[in-house]
């Protein structure tokens, strides 16, 4: 019998100094019925010439910027495979990756397959290597998200038919990976996990991803990407929900206060221990003082930190 075709959508801007690794690591997989699907969005760095390079071994695409779900959406209408890899241009997934998580979906007909992932710097350390259950069903893999876990966008092999209706939000800059994993999850999938690391997910440290701009793009579109829950939640649920949001507002506390006051009240509503899951200290002054003061206190702690 014919191994079933795996398509590999790997959506690119501006990533010239990992494109290359990526996509080879892509082409180096075990399992060798695949297409590579490279979706170009309108780099300005060299990533064209380097997509180019690689000729008729993939397929690439070259579309003006719009953003990166733009760019899978396109990669996942062009594909034709029966199993869809996700694969960011700055990731890489290890050789084995594709035929283990064929073998598994093959053998249990399961909807996804995961695997443990770990870090790589850009110095090429790894580091903090991440697990996770190993199988999920039915309303599991969305509680275990709403919990506030998480696993990176190429860490799946996806059933092409599972997944078929299930877009990419193209209006989200950032969570746009949190968006489509929970809409995943809100379809209950059975989900096997592969106990070994068999993807890297590239960490940098940015001083971009340190400024209030970078902060406050990620937290509104975190915000949309949540509240749109609130309704989609159990009652036992909806402390977890709550602490997520409350997370998700310090993050910006410094930056716009109210927007922080919008997503704690929403967060309140929700439930009133939405400040449960932070740390013994904060949790002391927020006791003793209150909240407004733990969180100055902490804005204080992270300008020294980050100094």
């Amino acid at each position: 019998m014919s191994k079933p075709l795996v398509s590999i959508i790997i959506p690119n801007y501006n990533k010239a100094p990992y494109i290359r690794e990526a996509i080879e690591s892509a082409l180096n997989q075990t399992y060798k019925n695949i297409e590579v699907i490279v979706v170009d969005d309108g780099s300005t760095d060299e990533s064209k010439e380097i997509i180019k390079s690689f000729g008729k071994r993939i397929k690439a695409y070259f579309l003006p910027h719009k953003n990166a779900n733009v760019a899978r959406n396109f990669g996942f209408k062009k594909s034709k495979g029966e199993y869809i890899q996700f694969l960011d241009s700055d990731d890489i997934i290890l050789p084995e990756k594709i035929e283990k998580q064929v073998e598994v979906l093959e053998k249990t007909g399961a909807d996804m397959a995961l695997c443990y992932w770990e870090y790589i710097t850009d110095s090429g350390e790894l580091k903090n290597i991440k697990e996770l259950p190993k199988e999920f069903h039915d309303r599991e893999l969305f509680r275990w998200f709403i919990q506030g876990n998480w696993y990176t966008p190429h860490c799946p092999l996806y059933r092409r038919q599972f997944i078929k209706d299930i877009e990419w939000n193209e209006n989200l800059c950032r969570a746009q990976d949190t968006d489509f994993h929970l809409k995943v999850a809100m379809h209950y999938p059975t989900a096997k996990t592969i106990p070994e690391v068999l993807a890297y997910y590239r960490i940098s440290d940015s001083e971009y991803k340190k400024s209030c701009k970078y902060r406050l793009i990620w937290v509104k579109d975190s915000f949309s990407v949540y509240k749109k829950l609130r309704n989609r939640v159990y009652d036992d649920e909806k402390k977890y929900l709550s602490r997520i949001l409350f997370h998700i507002a310090r993050g910006i506390y410094e930056c716009d206060k109210n927007l922080y006051w919008d997503i704690v009240k929403t967060a309140s509503r929700l439930s009133h221990t939405y400040y449960k899951s932070e740390s013994n200290l904060f949790m002391f002054t927020y006791k003793l003082l209150g909240l407004e003061f733990a969180e100055k206190l902490a804005s204080l702690w992270r300008k020294i930190w980050r100094k």
